[in-house]
């Protein structure tokens, strides 16, 4: 059994994205073809202007073709472990998970009973008010303050995958999932970055809260690869902090991998039959078949190191 990961084999390295059909010579830019589409189907107004297809940009939201799919598997991936979470709990464990089905606005939480055991929206506000108004305005006129309340609702705004509250032992477990490419052996340790500054103004707001009423606030970020990689440590020390029985943490982690095999995919479906026209040396077309992803197919950025070899981390 692997010590620092489970990995699905069988790892190609390449997909036909714009970005790798420049390369050879099968198209003349890297446009998205996804995002044009989208444009074209919205009728938004984008100036003819596309970022690159790159493997990263068409597993991302970024993509507006690709945003409904990508969003739906990150939502498929957490919702399903949170569920075993909750299912395979201690005997004695207090923990109780607020948002099993479905992701939820911070002020809808905090309209709930349970997190007002932890504090109000008031106090919670005002301990997170100096680090949310330190992030800055999108669209904002320059030399034109921005209300206090703007900041505010934008506040209330952000989403949890999951909150764990236990009122017993005074413990609240802020829980983020990342998918992310998993082709560098850093994976983990940026994906966990991420999420800790994309919660900057919160978690600092529940920390200062916590200290003075006496509860532990941590936040616990689960990692899974775009390629089914899931680091075993940071996984089981999550498993722990929720209280889950570790006779059931190989399972857990198991069916996570098969779960983001089975969302990558559909994450690709959308791009990965392709025919381009070769005119540049008289070829007669290119078609790009992509294997089957939950058979262990996966697409990797040429160049990378294999996430299969030794790694020490979505």
């Amino acid at each position: 059994m692997a010590t620092a990961e489970e990995v699905a084999p069988g790892r190609t390295g390449t997909f036909p994205c714009g970005q790798q059909m420049v390369k050879y010579d099968f198209k003349e830019t890297a446009e998205c073809t996804p995002c044009k589409k989208a444009h074209e189907e919205s009728g938004s107004s984008w100036n003819r202007e596309l970022p690159k297809e790159t493997i990263g940009h068409i597993q991302s939201t970024g993509c507006l073709g690709q945003k409904e799919v990508v969003t739906a598997a990150h939502n498929a991936c957490i919702r399903e472990l949170l569920q075993e979470v909750d299912g395979h709990g201690k005997a004695d464990r207090h923990v109780k998970l607020l948002t099993i089905e479905t992701e939820s606005r911070l002020g809808t939480l905090w309209d709930q009973e349970q997190c007002t055991h932890f504090c109000s929206k008031d106090v919670l506000w005002e301990a997170a008010k100096a680090e949310e108004t330190k992030i800055p305005w999108k669209d904002a006129k320059e030399g034109s303050p921005v209300p206090e309340e703007q900041y505010q609702e934008r506040f209330w705004r952000r989403r949890l995958d999951g909150i764990g509250l236990d009122t017993i032992n005074k413990e609240l477990l802020a829980i983020e999932f990342k998918r992310t490419r998993d082709a560098r052996s850093n994976y983990v340790e940026k994906a966990i970055a991420v999420a800790q500054e994309q919660y900057t103004s919160l978690l600092s707001g529940l920390q200062a809260v916590g200290q003075v009423k006496g509860w532990k606030v941590q936040q616990l970020v689960f990692v899974g690869g775009t390629c089914g990689s899931v680091h075993v440590e940071s996984f089981n020390k999550n498993m722990k902090a929720l209280g889950v029985l570790e006779s059931k943490w190989d399972l857990i982690r198991q069916k996570l991998v098969r779960r983001l095999l089975e969302r990558q995919d559909k994450c690709y479906g959308p791009t990965s039959h392709r025919k381009v026209g070769r005119e540049v040396k008289g070829g007669e077309g290119f078609r790009a078949m992509v294997g089957n992803m939950s058979s262990g197919t996966c697409m990797r950025e040429e160049g990378a190191k294999s996430a299969c070899g030794p790694k020490p981390n979505d």
